[in-house]
């Protein structure tokens, strides 16, 4: 169980992201958050992680456009313990072809929103009491 900074959002600490050939142990603010269809990052690391998996960025639909078949997988760091989404939830098929379930996301407040990709991969554990929040393996289909 993590400690929030703000319970409002169920915000906090996010302390390191891989994935591929990027990596970045920056430390952002971050929320999980189930109103979120993507995975949303600082522009600096959406980039470098689509860059990672050869995505490229169409501007006219705003989404990354990646091989169908590309293994693009994250891993964030929460309270040193490291949560892998992998290429299951991160890769969607649609009328174009494949896309990254990750966008770009500049906010002064928070850097990172683990939208329903993650949470697809892990199950969100609040504890209202005490503050936190945790997060456990979902039972994958």
């Amino acid at each position: 169980m993590e400690p929030l900074s703000s319970a409002t959002y169920f915000q906090f600490k996010l302390d390191a992201v891989k994935s591929g050939s990027y990596s970045s142990k920056a430390g952002w603010q971050a929320i999980s958050d189930s109103g979120t269809a993507f995975i949303g990052a600082p522009q600096a690391a959406s980039d470098g992680i689509a860059k990672a998996f050869g995505a490229t960025w169409d501007p006219d639909n705003q989404v990354y456009n990646v091989d169908c078949k590309a293994q693009a997988s994250v891993t964030v760091t929460i309270g040193g313990k490291d949560y892998t989404t992998n290429a299951s939830n991160m890769i969607v098929s649609w009328e174009k072809g494949c896309l990254l379930a990750l966008a770009p996301f500049d906010e002064p407040w928070i850097g990172w929103i683990l939208g329903d990709p993650f949470i697809r991969q892990y199950c969100n554990i609040y504890d209202l009491a005490r503050q936190r929040i945790g997060f456990a393996p979902s039972k994958q289909m």
